[in-house]
């Protein structure tokens, strides 16, 4: 039995929240986020959370072209709202500046660098096992100790690294 050859035409893909870049590899486009479409934040209006972007594949025998539509979601009004200029001007800078990010790895590395540092926090009161405002206020500032042991940290990494246990743990937390 051979092996089966797989391919793709284009890659979209989506879960950040917040539109990112694209790049092309062999030829294929590859979005690494859309943004947001119609996801209602009632305390997150930013320009992050509420811009979005479609994209039009014009699929033809001569290959594949695409166009990106830039639009608000949710943020004054509800609904969908196309960019008009300046603004969408502006959104296509904004992808330029991610996709010379994209195609360079060690901006790209350090770009994801610069953002677990920002979000560390954030990420470490996603673990600890308590979910009071005040106690995560007070761990933040050092001022309570992390329930998570050295020993159950590495658990959870090992937990997370590992496909099997982290299918698992998805089935688990999903129930």
């Amino acid at each position: 039995m051979g092996v089966m050859k797989c391919t793709a035409d284009a890659v979209i893909g989506h879960h950040t929240h917040c539109v990112s870049g694209y790049e092309l590899y062999n030829e294929k486009p590859i979005f690494y986020s859309l943004g947001n479409f119609v996801f209602d934040h009632t305390t997150n209006r930013s320009e992050l959370w509420c811009e979005g972007m479609a994209v039009l594949l014009k699929i033809s025998e001569v290959g594949l072209k695409f166009e990106l539509i830039p639009f608000y979601q949710n943020n004054t009004n509800v609904g969908i709202h196309l960019m008009k200029e300046p603004a969408k001007n502006d959104f296509f800078s904004k992808i330029n500046k991610y996709n010379k990010i994209i195609a360079d790895e060690i901006e790209l590395k350090n770009s994801f660098d610069d953002y677990c540092n920002r979000v560390t926090k954030m990420y470490k009161s996603f673990l600890e096992p308590y979910s009071n405002k005040y106690i995560h206020a007070l761990r933040n500032r050092n001022l309570l100790p992390s329930l998570l042991s050295k020993k159950k940290r590495k658990l959870l990494l090992n937990l997370i690294r590992c496909e099997a246990h982290r299918d698992i743990i998805i089935k688990i937390l999903s129930k």
